[in-house]
Formats: C-alpha cells, sequence, structure tokens
C-alpha cells in the first residue's frame, strides 16, 4: 500500500496553520455534542500548538535536526556517480497559460541550484569518455537556467561542449556552443554570442561531419539570435 500521500496530508494537517483549522472545526464538533470543557481545551491545545511551532527558535531547532540528519546522509553516500537527480516538490509552481505563462519559482526553490551542484559534481568525477558525464552537464545547465542562473547555465553548457569536443563529439560540441551562444544573448553579452558561435561554426567546417550533421549545425546557427553575424568593435563576421 501506497502510504505517501495520506502521511502528506496528514504532516500538513499537524502543522500550523493547518493545524489551528482542525482545533477549531474539532472544538465546533464537541461543542454541538455539549462537551464544551473538553472543546476549549482543544482549541487552547491547538492556539498553543500554533504558538510554540510558530515561535523561530522551535522552528530552526526542528529543520536544523533534519537538515543535519540530511548532512549525515550525503556524507556518507558516495561520491560519484549520479545518473538522476530529482527535485522534490515545491520548487517550482508549473506554467498554467494563459493566466501563468511561466514557471514560478517558491521559496524552496534553493533545491533547483543544489540539483544543479549535485549534476557539476556528477560530472567531475567521471572520466571524460564517459557519457554521461556530458549529460550530466547538459543538465546541470538546464537545471540553471531553469532556476534563472544564466551565467551558470551558460557556463555549464560550454564546459558539456569542451567535454564533448575531447570526446571526439563534434556534432554535441557544436550544439553545446550554440546552446550557450543563445543563453549569452539574452544576457546581451555580444562577445560571448560571436565568440560561442565562431567556434560552432568552426566545427561545422570539419570534415568528420556527416552531411546531415553539418546541415543541422549551420541551421542552428542561422538561428541564433542575433547570430554570429553581430558587429563587435573590430570583428565582423558576414
Amino acid at each position: 500500500m501506497n502510504t505517501f500521500v495520506p502521511l502528506k496530508i496528514l504532516a500538513a494537517l499537524c502543522t500550523p496553520p493547518a493545524s489551528l483549522a482542525v482545533g477549531v472545526v474539532l472544538a465546533l464538533v464537541l461543542t454541538l455534542l455539549r462537551w464544551r470543557r473538553l472543546a476549549r481545551v482543544v482549541l487552547a491545545l491547538a492556539i498553543a500548538h500554533t504558538l510554540v511551532l510558530a515561535f523561530p527558535p522551535v522552528g530552526n531547532a526542528l529543520m536544523g535536526y533534519v537538515e543535519g540528519r540530511a548532512r549525515e546522509s550525503e556524507r556518507r553516500a558516495p561520491a560519484c556517480c549520479y545518473d538522476a537527480i530529482m527535485v522534490l516538490g515545491g520548487a517550482i509552481k508549473v506554467a498554467y497559460p494563459p493566466a501563468r505563462p511561466f514557471p514560478e519559482l517558491h521559496d524552496g526553490s534553493d533545491r533547483i541550484w543544489q540539483a544543479a551542484r549535485l549534476y557539476r559534481r556528477s560530472a567531475e568525477f567521471r572520466a571524460v569518455e564517459d557519457p554521461i558525464g556530458l549529460q550530466c552537464l547538459t543538465d546541470a545547465a538546464a537545471v540553471a537556467y531553469a532556476a534563472g542562473d544564466r551565467s551558470a547555465a551558460r557556463s555549464d553548457m560550454a564546459h558539456a561542449a569542451e567535454r564533448a569536443l575531447a570526446r571526439g563529439d563534434i556534432r554535441s560540441a557544436a550544439m553545446a556552443y550554440l546552446d550557450a551562444a543563445w543563453i549569452a544573448q539574452e544576457q546581451r553579452k555580444p562577445d560571448r554570442v560571436w565568440d560561442l558561435g565562431h567556434r560552432a561554426e568552426l566545427l561545422a567546417e570539419s570534415p568528420l561531419l556527416s552531411e546531415n550533421d553539418r546541415s543541422a549545425i549551420q541551421r542552428r546557427i542561422e538561428r541564433v539570435p542575433g547570430g554570429t553575424r553581430l558587429v563587435i568593435g573590430k570583428r565582423v563576421n558576414g
């Protein structure tokens, strides 16, 4: 039997402010049953429970214990390697067009940054020839981008391109450079757009590419916003 959902609901009802609402409802029911003294006791306990748990030192102490257990588990975990990282709920409010066209971050969104950190850590521990290391870097970039950290996302994609190039995967390297160029364009960093896009153009000329791969890279280059055709100082391309 799957107990996750019932336990999740029970935990929510046992913590403020839901616990106060439960106490009030229970007190009303007891009052209707003419158990007024017990109703007053229940209501007083509900109010006291809410006030105690709402007191910052109490909340910090309880969270500190849980966080300490989590850190201890992390220290005992093997350093390498992660094939997948799950970010448990509450970090992102999903898009719901037209009322909410884009995802929104919650107060618990710091766990997204931690997921990106774990992906980078996994890539560091993996050999260059391991394709999962490349996937970890691209996942780190995607997670960082979703969290709004464009600089980290661009850096992750550039590192992914370098890793792909070290493996001899020219197509993946060029595509990663172009993804980084898109992010640089969003950041309004034309120098980085030119540099990253130019690297992709050089890779597109490699004789080791198939015609299909070369065409795919060139189509992406043409769709780079502003492309490498930006005029930047003395740099002119196209």
